[in-house]
């Protein structure tokens, strides 16, 4: 069952979705560090190929799912804001392997069991609070097929440029960001919904020179968590 909530009201979703999604566009089509970054671990861990049957939840204006599609799979991209979706659909009018839906990734009844070989979360994560994360999980189980999987990409609370931002005014954090989460909590929660852990890779930041810092520390134990710019995950249905 799922939980009541509180609707969004259509005109917070607009004004977000054209002063946001517009810059995640411009950000791809010439790409900037952190969306090259983004892509890199999309290619390398999801390895999206001619017939994946892909859902990116959260597709935003479409960038991931635009880039897994150019690679040859069907992709679906869903998103709550209609806003959002329209400009998906316009801006990449014509691609016949990648439709856009408006859904909210926690209410997938437009889906049947097993429609999907892999899904997508990339930067959702720290919007979603637990009450629909938990559902949101419970949906992507049901339409993922037997030893499909779940990507996860989402900001590690604990990086260093994350702490930074409580303490100084030249880093300003994200205020849809309601929901920052390491990657302890993250695995205890797909694993309480049947995905079992296949990938949790290094990850530290785009920046030169600190790059190297943060591989570096990334082999230190106590430091591992303070030098992990991303939390990347591929988790696996479990039959």
């Amino acid at each position: 069952m799922h939980a009541t909530r509180k609707p969004i009201p259509e005109c917070e979703l607009e004004e977000y979705d054209r002063s946001y999604y517009e810059r995640m566009l411009a950000g791809y089509r010439k790409p900037i560090p952190s969306s090259r970054l983004r892509m890199a671990w999309v290619d390398r861990v999801v390895r999206p190929k001619h017939g994946d049957r892909i859902l990116d939840l959260g597709c935003a204006v479409g960038t991931i799912a635009h880039f897994m599609a150019s690679r040859g799979a069907e992709v679906t991209g869903v998103d709550l804001s209609p806003v959002a979706v329209e400009q998906a659909r316009q801006v990449w009018a014509g691609q016949t392997n990648l439709t856009f839906l408006r859904a909210d990734a926690s209410r997938l009844d437009m889906f049947e069991d097993a429609t999907f070989d892999k899904v997508t979360a990339a930067d959702l994560l720290e919007h979603v609070p637990d009450a629909i994360l938990s559902d949101m999980l419970r949906e992507v189980r049901r339409v993922l097929r037997d030893g499909g999987t779940l990507f996860v990409y989402t900001p590690n609370p604990y990086h260093w440029i994350e702490l930074l931002k409580a303490y100084t005014p030249l880093l300003k954090q994200d205020s849809t960001h309601i929901a920052l989460r390491g990657g302890r909590a993250i695995i205890r929660a797909l694993e309480r919904h049947g995905l079992r852990i296949k990938q949790y890779p290094f990850s530290p930041s785009w920046l030169p020179g600190l790059r190297w810092i943060e591989k570096l520390g990334g082999g230190v134990p106590g430091l591992r968590g303070l030098c992990r710019y991303r939390i990347v995950l591929l988790a696996e249905k479990r039959s």
